[in-house]
């Protein structure tokens, strides 16, 4: 763990996002029908997945949801709790890089 990490950890809203193990409930219906479709050998995925779970961005970029409701508002809670306390209890805090290569 980092020296951020450990100064974080007693702070934690919601322990479970750190565990070891993913909490499957946590992934959104779609992903979990998406996900199945390829654990059956079928001849064409796309019949196996509903029109309806995927959203076509682009000619060959689909996008569709992974997390459920509950999980995401956890996520979002957890940055906010994290860059509040980092702040009050003065624990460093690593932001990427927006000037990098890939924009």
């Amino acid at each position: 763990m980092t020296a951020a990490e450990l100064m974080y950890k007693p702070f934690r809203r919601y322990p479970a996002l750190f565990a070891d193990n993913f909490d499957k409930s946590w992934l959104h219906k779609d992903f979990v029908q998406i996900s199945d479709a390829f654990e059956k050998p079928v001849k064409n995925y796309k019949d196996a997945i509903p029109d309806d779970l995927l959203r076509k961005e682009m000619d060959g970029v689909y996008s569709f949801n992974v997390f459920n409701d509950v999980f995401l508002q956890m996520f979002n809670e957890e940055i906010n709790h994290f860059y509040d306390v980092s702040e009050s209890e003065n624990i460093p805090v690593k932001r990427p890089n927006s000037m990098n290569n890939y924009g």
